[in-house]
């Protein structure tokens, strides 16, 4: 049960949150960046006492602990983007990251919501006020920060050398997260649990934003930003490779043959994807020593 220090906690969140919204972009995305990097820590690092808090009645097993590190990988790579970029000058930069992490926080309150309509016996208060309440209050913040710094499409007109390894990137990336976030128990093997398609859904969730972000980061203006996509990518799939190595070694992640091999073609092809993509940038020109101010909207 939660007790009224829940509840304070809760509300000073709701009004750190609304603050923040009304500051300036810059402040907002350094915000985001050290708020994700911390869950991404603790989702790492603590997968057990994660899992434990939010939800009730569900046995622990090696795949609820490697679906939360991923999803605690991604954050942590997205964490350094938000950073990076706080005082981008380029402008499609910063509105195609407020697209990303709109659309990454939608779909990961949508389904948690989904989740906890469908199957609230198996998660706990904890989850309900936690993940549930504060994704959405987030999820509002960024989408008022998207309206003040205009709500444009993000636009991917660029034809430039590099381009062709953030598509591919995009798209395999796309075939998985999309499935895992809509129909992810057709995706899991038989006999998973409730809470593997939670977090798998929720990794899937945050996937799809990393998709949007790789998707035009080939027509940002300067390579220094281009880079820094490349190399959270390339961040965020080598820690997913030693989290399955070290789940399949020590926590019990037993995957049939199939998904194994999978695994162990699927990274070193992301890898390899990114590792030309930052090849293939020869310039150094970083968007933070421009001479180009980024206004908001009005």
């Amino acid at each position: 049960m939660l007790g009224i220090h829940d509840y304070t906690r809760f509300v000073a969140f709701v009004a750190i949150t609304v603050i923040l919204a009304l500051r300036d972009i810059s402040v907002w995305m350094l915000a985001d960046s050290i708020l994700t990097a911390l869950t991404g820590i603790f989702m790492l690092f603590l997968p057990s006492f994660i899992f434990d808090l939010e939800t009730d009645g569900v046995k622990l097993d090696g795949l609820h602990i490697y679906f939360i590190r991923l999803t605690g990988c991604g954050m942590i790579a997205m964490a350094t983007v938000l950073f990076i970029f706080r005082n981008s000058t380029d402008r499609n930069a910063v509105r195609t990251l407020l697209w990303s992490r709109t659309i990454a926080f939608g779909l990961a309150t949508v389904r948690i919501i989904f989740d906890r309509m469908m199957h609230s016996s198996n998660y706990t208060d904890f989850h309900m006020l936690y993940s549930m309440a504060a994704s959405a209050v987030w999820f509002a913040g960024q989408s008022y920060q998207l309206y003040q710094n205009g709500m444009e499409a993000p636009s991917n007109p660029s034809t430039n050398s590099v381009k062709k390894y953030y598509l591919m990137d995009t798209i395999l990336n796309a075939l998985g997260a999309v499935p895992d976030v809509f129909v992810p128990w057709l995706i899991l093997p038989a006999g998973k649990d409730i809470a593997h398609q939670h977090y798998f859904a929720l990794m899937g969730s945050f996937n799809v934003g990393f998709c949007v972000l790789t998707w035009c980061a080939s027509s940002f203006r300067f390579d220094e930003d281009k880079r820094t996509v490349f190399c959270a990518r390339l961040t965020a799939v080598t820690m997913g490779l030693f989290c399955f190595l070290y789940g399949t070694t020590r926590e019990g992640l037993c995957p049939v043959w199939s998904e194994y091999i999978l695994a162990l073609f699927g990274y070193p092809i992301f890898l390899i994807i990114n590792f030309a993509g930052i090849y293939a940038i020869r310039q150094h020109r970083s968007s933070l020593q421009a001479n180009y101010d980024l206004r908001p909207r009005n």
